[in-house]
């Protein structure tokens, strides 16, 4: 409630309807004096140390915590300084052709307005709409949990207070920057999951190489955007953190937010399904890893039967990621009548299944007469997108070999089948968020190559920003 009233003092207020449901909170006096109450009545009740106090100590221990320390200076280092990157790009060479839409007539606030934040927004704002009769690109084709997020959190910043009549709307403007907002969080709350996963993949000393290898990353400039990969990857990685430690419930919880994040969400059910066989048989896995073996087995037995429903626990909460999408899917049937309309709609995009081997050969009829130099100069954005797929391409088997199955099928499983769909199309941002390649990276790299490395990432980094706030295709 103090955060509550603190905003409405800011961004004017909180107006919504949420199912039919007229909320509507002006007054931040109010707001504070019903938090105060709370919070006396509380302390009378409860006798725990005050509120402040332990909100001091968490912060405290955060700071001081090895996954604080280590995420905190990567995350402010390169977030808002890609903004300030594509701040400058806009003004210093400007926009090659008219921007798309805008949401505001002043550049910084109209910074988020790119590419696909044009769906999210149109969702967040409007909800989904679909027609038979439409051949080209429609919404339905983005999944929910962003946009929505969007929505809750354009709310709380006052997208339904009076318009600045010197500028354009404020909804639109206002909504996206809680896209930004959502998108920036849910980036520095992955850095902590990564760390930890980091800490038991590659040790303490190289799990802070990682976080600043994925956050200098060339296309890490989509987590600064109000783009989806920043929520996609904070769901990846805490699933894998809590399901590894048998949390069950927080790993269904994450689980069927990533199903209901992008489409490929549905596929994190499959190393999931392993992780959770390798707890039952352990000779399953490859490399070998004492400390997952279930107590009471041996390499190659089976479980004791009382485990064998732990299993069955373990195998439910791995479908959590193919259940999201599911959800979505029954939605989507009382809309059109199928439930994978949304896959059917990514046509409009240019994404269409061809044979892998097809795809190959095309690709190589395309490229290899013109030779690399000539690629380079007519198609550098086939560039940007290709040469992050060949990097993710040729971790595949040296993830397998030292951290097993499970992160090898991740990322087969988010490198091929939209290649196969699409070619090189969105390649490059997809990459981004494929964070086992980053761990194999900073667990071989030597110590001083490292910042040699960081800088040349986030050199690119800038690059792309520069590319992609002046409208240029980097999508």
């Amino acid at each position: 409630m103090l955060v509550l009233g603190v905003l409405v003092a800011v961004f004017g207020g909180v107006r919504a309807r949420p199912w039919g449901v007229r909320v509507r909170i002006i007054s931040e006096t109010r707001v504070w004096v019903l938090a105060a109450a709370v919070i006396a009545a509380r302390h009378a009740l409860v006798r725990i140390r005050p509120l402040h106090h332990r909100l001091a100590e968490s912060t405290r221990l955060l700071g001081r915590s090895p996954a604080g320390r280590a995420a905190w200076p990567v995350f402010l280092a390169t977030r808002p300084t890609i903004l300030l990157v594509g701040y400058l790009a806009i003004i210093t060479f400007g926009y090659p052709v008219a921007p798309a839409f805008r949401v505001s007539l002043r550049e910084f606030w109209n910074l988020p307005a790119r590419w696909d934040a044009g769906w999210y927004l149109g969702i967040a704002l409007d909800g989904y709409s679909y027609s038979r009769h439409v051949r080209g690109q429609q919404n339905i084709a983005f999944f929910p949990a962003f946009p929505k997020l969007m929505r809750a959190g354009g709310y709380l910043l006052g997208s339904e207070s009076h318009s600045d009549p010197t500028d354009l709307p404020v909804q639109p403007r206002r909504t996206l920057w809680a896209g930004v907002l959502i998108s920036m969080g849910a980036f520095y709350w992955a850095l902590v999951y990564l760390f930890h996963l980091a800490r038991e993949d590659i040790g303490d000393e190289r799990a802070p190489i990682a976080l600043l290898l994925i956050a200098t990353y060339p296309l890490a400039v989509f987590f600064s955007a109000p783009y989806s990969e920043s929520l996609f990857l904070l769901g990846v990685v805490a699933t894998l953190f809590h399901f590894r430690r048998d949390e069950l419930s927080r790993a269904s919880a994450w689980g069927l937010m990533v199903g209901l994040t992008r489409p490929n969400g549905c596929l994190l059910s499959i190393p999931l399904t392993i992780l959770a066989l390798q707890r039952m048989w352990p000779a399953l896995e490859w490399p070998r890893r004492p400390d997952m073996a279930i107590p009471g087995t041996k390499p190659g037995g089976r479980m004791p039967d009382e485990r064998v429903s732990a299993l069955a626990r373990r195998v439910v909460v791995a479908a959590a990621p193919g259940i999201g999408m599911l959800v979505y899917s029954g939605f989507v049937y009382t809309w059109t009548g199928n439930p994978f309309t949304w896959a059917q709609a990514q046509t409009a995009w240019g994404r269409e299944y061809r044979a892998l081997g097809q795809m190959f050969s095309d690709t190589y009829a395309y490229v290899i007469p013109r030779g690399p130099f000539v690629n380079g100069v007519w198609v550098p954005f086939d560039v940007w997108n290709g040469l992050p797929t060949l990097f993710v391409a040729a971790t595949i088997v040296p993830v397998l070999r030292r951290f097993g199955w499970a992160y090898a099928l991740f990322l087969l499983l988010n490198l091929v089948p939209p290649f196969v769909s699409g070619g090189l199309l969105s390649m490059g941002r997809l990459t981004a968020i494929m964070f086992p390649s980053f761990f194999y990276l900073a667990a071989v790299l030597s110590v001083r190559t490292v910042p040699a490395w960081a800088a040349s990432f986030a050199i690119f980094q800038a690059l792309a920003a520069t590319l992609f706030f002046t409208w240029r295709e980097l999508f």
